[in-house]
Order: structure tokens, then C-alpha cells, then sequence
């Protein structure tokens, strides 16, 4: 009997969600909204990274001992998954230029002001914004 789960049975996929320090409701949700988007599974694979923080920066490779290196090339400062992704001044500038820069206006509202915008509308605005580079990629390859 094991009780992490509904039913007492042990699963090794409930073990790594705990591991991971989820809640296992929002883990399940996340891992729908991920996994559901019509997205390239590319896409889909970073955003699931992102969410359980198993992105390959240089300072999770350091944590492995698989590099020595935890710098980002571009600043110098420490290569995080939230820093490559978002707070690096590169990443900004192309966060703006592809009209994503909702995302970073989110992280400021919550770090500044201890607002935060519901994750439905938040991920309606991924979407549409995936569903415009669908569009957009069909007009220009023809595809």
C-alpha cells in the first residue's frame, strides 16, 4: 500500500513527480496542456523541459558533473533555464521581436507587483501565437 496515489498502488512515474517536489494535480494538468498542444514535438519537448527544470544548461550539466563551465556565452552570468530563456539581454530582444513578450511582462507583474495572470490565459496566448506561426509557416513554405 502506498499513499501517494488514489488507488495505493506504487508507480514510478508518481515517485518521479513527488521527486520532483509537484503537486500532483498541476503536475497531471501541465502535463496535459504540454502534451495536448498542437505544436511540433519539438516545441512540445522544450516547453516540458522547462517545466520540470530538465532544460541541459550549463549549470544543470555542472550539478551532474558533466561540465565545469556554468557561465552563459552571451553575459557571462550563470546559465540557468530561466535566465538562457528569459532574462538574458539577447533573449529579451528576441522575446520582443517575435511578439512574445507577454511571457516576461507575467514575470514582472509576479516578481514587482505579486500579480500573476491565470495559466489559462496564458497559455490561450501561447497557443494563438503558435497558431499564427502555423499560419504564417503554411503561407510562406507552402506546406
Amino acid at each position: 500500500m502506498w499513499a501517494f496515489t488514489k488507488d495505493g498502488a506504487y508507480s514510478v512515474k508518481k515517485a518521479y513527480m513527488l521527486g520532483k517536489g509537484c503537486d500532483l494535480d498541476c503536475f497531471h494538468r501541465a502535463w496535459v496542456d504540454i502534451w495536448c498542444m498542437e505544436a511540433s514535438l519539438k516545441v512540445r519537448q522544450l516547453g516540458w523541459r522547462m517545466f520540470t527544470k530538465t532544460l541541459p544548461t550549463r549549470s544543470l550539466l555542472v550539478h551532474c558533473h558533466l561540465s565545469k563551465n556554468m557561465d552563459y556565452p552571451w553575459s557571462g552570468e550563470v546559465e540557468t533555464c530561466r535566465h538562457a530563456n528569459f532574462e538574458c539581454c539577447r533573449v529579451k530582444e528576441l522575446w520582443e521581436e517575435c511578439g512574445c513578450a507577454i511571457m516576461r511582462e507575467e514575470l514582472n507583474l509576479k516578481v514587482f507587483e505579486d500579480k500573476t495572470m491565470e495559466n489559462e490565459v496564458l497559455i490561450a496566448r501561447v497557443k494563438r501565437l503558435v497558431e499564427e506561426h502555423g499560419r504564417y509557416n503554411k503561407k510562406v513554405c507552402g506546406a
